[in-house]
This record gives structure tokens, sequence and C-alpha cells, in this order.
């Protein structure tokens, strides 16, 4: 307020005092190993005397009125020049200087004074995310002889602080929803722990106890809605899986009674002397059988798509697919092996030779499809089993969603209206830590 009016004594600014006591305390001890720290503060910077009051000439005169040396205290906003940044730097490095004041601007990124840096105090709620995560950034990385390190946030309950937190906690969900390309209420991506540190100290700022509790039951809330619309949109896909499963398993499973007959005529005819036969003719000859396939084949065209029988080959039916009169004849056709079930072949029109003997293996190894079509229907039986079961369960979570929206729908809108603590307290009194699993039941059933 100060900076304000300067009428305000230091007496009523606690939070500078706070800063002071807690500086001072660091400072001592971390003595042995000239522990230094980072101030930051984008308001009240450096002024001259007769410019009026600054937080951070204040700060450093109430720092050496502890007996701080004022040489161990220096502001960035000195080091106007890179000569001077880089001898600050090595000076805060080495433990010359331990103090040093900043802005988000003059110290937020660029400045390498992490070697014996033991804690960052944040004055002030900077106006992005982003530099909260750059101020920290000077001590958490690698090179610095701390492994923990202490970070302050002070804030005045009450006052601006609250609405500058409120920004920081609308910018953070709204940045992490953009990264992960997820819109909040589909996904529980953006309840983080930089989110739930802006609404702590938002609750803090405001006074209001009840207001970080509304905050940790909504994203509980998302959460719990997030994880029942996974469940539900499960439970719609093993019911797909069930229409699935009951409609291909007969075809399956009649498919798999036929091979019988198709495997003992493939065995039968595996060594027998090679004939082919076409409506008016029969031939033994594998290269003219396989010219002549491969002409009806390029000439099998009509003005409505039909299948057609070309040819007969070791018990089984050759047949196609019609193409249309002005459709081009594409390099690879599949041709269907018919006997009691039906088979295909991949022939290549682009080679005069093989299409006899791809014919010829095709039907060798209608063994091997069996053995397939048993995998499918056990791998169909298997699933439509395990989706009937799960099908009919209910969400696990389901009273625990229950009673956390029941306790925010009766506070959230009692901390809206800033209702008075007895009043949230006499309404919350249902929600006691000792209720029953039967009494929450019955509250979420009540609500």
């Amino acid at each position: 307020m100060r900076l304000i009016d300067p009428a305000y004594t230091l007496s009523d600014n606690q939070k500078i005092l706070q800063v002071v006591d807690n500086v001072e305390r660091i400072y001592r001890d971390g003595a042995e190993d000239k522990a230094t720290q980072m101030i930051f503060s984008d308001i009240g910077t450096p002024k001259s005397k007769e410019e009026g009051f600054d937080v951070y000439n204040e700060l450093k005169a109430l720092l050496v009125d502890r007996g701080i040396p004022k040489e161990e205290i220096a502001f960035v906003h000195d080091a106007n020049t890179d000569e001077k940044k880089n001898s600050l730097s090595r000076k805060v490095n080495s433990g010359e200087v331990r103090i040093l004041m900043a802005s988000t601007e003059k110290g937020g990124t660029g400045l390498n004074v992490q070697s014996r840096m033991k804690a960052v105090h944040h004055l002030d709620v900077p106006w992005r995310p982003s530099d909260i995560v750059q101020r920290n950034g000077r001590l958490i990385r690698q090179g610095n002889m701390h492994q923990e390190v202490d970070i302050y946030h002070y804030i005045t309950k009450g006052s601006f602080d609250n609405y500058l937190w409120q920004t920081q906690e609308n910018k953070l969900k709204y940045i992490t929803q953009i990264m992960t390309s997820k819109n909040p209420v589909r996904s529980a991506e953006d309840i983080d722990e930089q989110t739930m540190t802006a609404s702590d100290f938002k609750a803090l700022a405001t006074g209001n106890p009840y207001l970080k509790l509304k905050m940790e039951l909504e994203n509980e809330l998302t959460v719990l809605e997030n994880q029942k619309r996974a469940f539900n949109r499960s439970k719609d896909e093993y019911r797909h899986t069930i229409s699935y499963c009951e409609k291909h398993l007969p075809i399956m499973e009649k498919r798999l009674s036929q091979y019988d007959k198709d495997i003992a005529q493939s065995l039968a005819t595996k060594s027998q002397d090679f004939v082919m036969r076409f409506d008016n003719q029969a031939m033994d000859n594998r290269a003219e059988a396989g010219d002549y396939l491969r002409k009806l084949i390029t000439y099998n065209r009509s003005e409505t798509k039909e299948v057609r029988t070309l040819a007969s080959f070791r018990g089984f039916d050759l047949k196609m697919t019609t193409r249309g009169a002005s459709e081009p004849l594409p390099e690879t056709i599949s041709l269907m092996i018919v006997g009691d079930n039906q088979y295909t072949v991949a022939l290549d029109l682009k080679s005069d030779v093989g299409t006899i003997q791809r014919i010829s293996n095709a039907i060798d190894h209608i063994i091997d499809d069996q053995e397939k079509t048993q995998e499918l229907v056990k791998d169909l039986k298997d699933k439509l089993r395990v989706a009937k079961v799960e099908v009919d369960k209910v969400f696990p979570k389901e009273e625990d969603y229950q009673l956390v929206k029941a306790k925010y729908d009766v506070l959230a809108p009692l901390v809206e209206k800033e209702a008075e603590i007895e009043e949230i307290d006499a309404a919350l009194a249902k929600f006691s830590e000792d209720t029953t699993p039967q009494k929450k039941q019955q509250i979420a059933l009540e609500i």
C-alpha cells in the first residue's frame, strides 16, 4: 500500500516483514555453504530517493538492519550491460552476493545464478503462468548444489492477490487444454499440480477456507465424471462386440462345419494329372489352360455386376465377378475357388506364368484356412463371453461419484454467495467423515 500512499507504515504491510524474516533465516542457516536467494517483484522496482518509496530498497534496508552486509545484496536492475550482468552472475554463483532481487523481465530468463540458489521468494503474482515457471527456473535446474530448494509465495488476504491468482488459475486451465488438445469437460488432464497451486493460493487470498474445498471437489468431480464417461464408453464397445460376435459366429461356425468335404477333395486331387475344364472343352496343358483362363478374365464384362463360373479345376469351380463395360482391367484380380466353402486367390494379370500354380496352391492350403477359421471362432467366443460379463457391470465408483456430486452441489452455491462459515458448516454436517457407506448412499439419493 505504501506504493500508493506513503502514509502507510511498515507495520501495515506484513508481507514485506514475512519476506525479511524468511530471507534472514535462510541466510543464517545457509552461512556455511554461502546459500543464495532470489526475491522477485514486478512492482516497486528500484527508484531514486527523490522518486519515493520502492519495495527493493525497503527490503534491502530492512535486511541490512538485520545484520546482512549490503555488499551481499544486489539488484539485477543495476546490471544494465552484458559485462555487468556476467559479473553479477559470477558473484552470485560464488556466494559473494547472496541475495538477488529481480523482476520477471530482468531476471526471469537468461540469468545463470543457480550454483548456490537455495530459495526463491515471489513477492507478487506475475500476469502469466509462464512467468512463475521462468522465475523458479533460476534455481530448479542442473548445476545447483542443493538437492532441495524452497519456493515462497506471499499472499495478502482479501487483496488484489485474489484476482491475480484467479487469473493464473484460468490461464493454466486454458493452456493445459490447448497443450493436450482436450476439452476439460471430456478430460482430466487439466487437473494438474500448477492449476491446483493457483487454486490453493486463490483460496488463501480470499480468506474463505471453503473455497479450496470447493475447488478440490470440483476437480474430483471432473475426474470421476471422466472416469464414468470412459466406463460407459467401454460398455458401449462391449455392446458392439456382442452384436458383432452374435452376427458373425453362426456364419463362421457354418463355414467351419463345411471344410471336411473340401479338404478331402483337395487331398484326393493333389497328385492327379492336370486337367482344367471350361464350358466347351477340357485342357491338359497347364500353359495353354493358364493363357485361356487369363483371356476369359480379360473379357469377363457385363452391363450389370454378376458372378460367373469361368472353369472347374480339381473338383472346385473357379468364379469371378464381372466388370462393367467401360471398367478398366486391374493389374490384380481376386478369383473365387468354390466348393462347399468359398476361397479366394489373387492373380497377377501382368504375368504369363504361375497362374495355374497359384490356384493349385490355394486349393492345397484349404486345410490352413480351416485352422485360421477355428482360431477366429475361438476368438469370437472368448470376446463374446467377456463382453457379456463386462456389459452388466456397474461403475465401480458410482457411490463416490454420487457423494462428491452431492457435496459439491451443496457447497458450491454457498461459496458463490459468500455465505457465513457457520451456515456452510451446518450444511456440510451430513457429510461428516464417520458417515457409513449406507448413509453416504442415502445422502446421495436425497440430494
